[in-house]
Order: structure tokens, then C-alpha cells, then sequence
């Protein structure tokens, strides 16, 4: 409810994704063959799907890496295999044997429309599409909005982007995330698509993105 109202009263910021692809990646221990588009896509088994960034339990989301400039030339690949296999980034971890993953690029019919939660200076610094974006809507920002607006939505959008690209410690993470997308949707309907925001597990170098479900099935 809170962020409902806060989304009924603050501008959304905004951009249309436009880029030859997105990247997924999932596990492939057995070195399937996969025939099947579904078998790379969200979870459809949705009684296995646990709380996510954006999502609730048994909600379905569709979670990749978009290009972009990351300034340490930080591949989207692999910020996709890191995303899946998260136990990779464990400084005690002994990888004993060979470990697979198929990585899928989905082709982006049309452009369309995303929410952005990845600006904050994390993300900014490391990342010249993030650095782009940011300096465009505080150019805008400047020319219609006082001073005082301006910090809330620079507060409001720092701290929401934060929220989107820390590493989880419980799923009470989530919960705030989770909340601001599903009054988005309500909001905004399938005006908005998706959001973008900072990857936590490439250090915040690439950009994710979270699509709902009926996008990918309708797009």
C-alpha cells in the first residue's frame, strides 16, 4: 500500500530497451540438449519458485543481463552464469569437478519500456550506460522540478536502486523490491514491461533486467 501511494505521486524514471539481446543462463550438469524454448526460460513449475528480487513465492519472472558499457569491460555473460551460480563468489569455495550452464540470448522483438532502479553511485561509477542515463534525467530533473523535489526522487530512486543490487542475506531483502514492482503493475498495467537495475553479483558492473511473465509470452 505504501508503495502504491508512493508510485501514484512520484515520476517513474523510465527508458525504452532497445538492444539486440538479453542473456540467460541456467544449469546444465548433464549436458542437455534443450529443444524446448520453456526449458530456458522463467520457472514454470511454480510451486518451486522461492521469493526472488522481484518476485513472490510461486510468481514467475523472467531474469537476464542486458547489454551495456560496463567501464571494466565486465562480459554480460558472465554476469549471467554468476547470477545463476551464485556459490561461485564464495572465497572458501573448492569446485571439485567440471561444472556446465547453457547460456541463451533472446532476441528483443520490439522495443519497450523499463523502469530504471540502477541509479545510484555504485552503479553510476561503474557502469558508462548507468552514467548515461543518470546524467540525462538530472538534466531533466533540473528544468521541472524545485530543488526540494528533486531530492526526494533522488533519495527515493538511490534507495530503491540499493535495494535492487544488494547481495540477499534473507528474503526480507526482497520484500521492498518485490512490493515497489507489484504497484508498478497495478499503476502502470503492461505499460511497463520490466525493470532494469544493477547486478549484484558482478559487483554491480553489468545491468539486469526483470521482465513479468506475460511480456516474454506476449513479445
Amino acid at each position: 500500500e505504501i508503495c502504491y501511494k508512493i508510485v501514484c505521486r512520484v515520476p517513474v524514471l523510465v527508458v525504452e530497451v532497445d538492444v539486440p539481446y538479453i542473456v540467460r543462463c541456467r544449469p546444465n550438469e548433464h549436458l542437455q540438449i534443450f529443444k524446448n524454448v520453456s526449458d530456458l526460460s522463467y520457472n514454470p513449475f511454480e510451486e518451486k519458485i522461492d521469493y526472488g528480487r522481484f518476485n513472490l513465492k510461486r510468481e514467475p519472472i523472467f531474469y537476464a543481463v542486458t547489454p551495456s558499457k560496463p567501464k571494466n569491460k565486465f562480459p554480460e555473460e558472465f554476469a549471467t552464469i554468476l547470477e545463476t551460480c551464485k556459490d561461485l563468489k564464495k572465497q572458501d569455495i573448492v569446485i571439485s569437478a567440471n561444472r556446465y550452464v547453457t547460456l541463451s540470448y533472446w532476441t528483443i522483438a520490439k522495443p519497450f519500456f523499463a523502469v530504471i532502479l540502477s541509479l545510484y553511485d555504485d552503479g553510476i561509477n561503474k557502469n558508462s550506460t548507468l552514467e548515461h542515463m543518470h546524467n540525462f534525467f538530472e538534466g531533466i530533473f533540473e528544468n521541472k522540478f524545485t530543488p526540494e523535489s528533486r531530492q526526494i526522487i533522488s533519495t527515493l530512486y538511490r534507495y530503491l536502486s540499493s535495494k535492487a543490487s544488494c547481495i540477499k542475506e534473507s528474503n526480507n531483502d526482497y520484500l521492498i523490491t518485490t512490493a515497489f514492482r507489484h504497484a508498478l503493475g497495478k499503476y502502470y498495467g503492461q505499460e511497463v514491461k520490466a525493470i532494469i537495475y544493477s547486478g549484484a553479483d558482478s559487483d554491480n558492473h553489468c545491468i539486469n533486467i526483470a521482465l513479468t511473465k506475460k511480456t516474454v509470452d506476449e513479445e
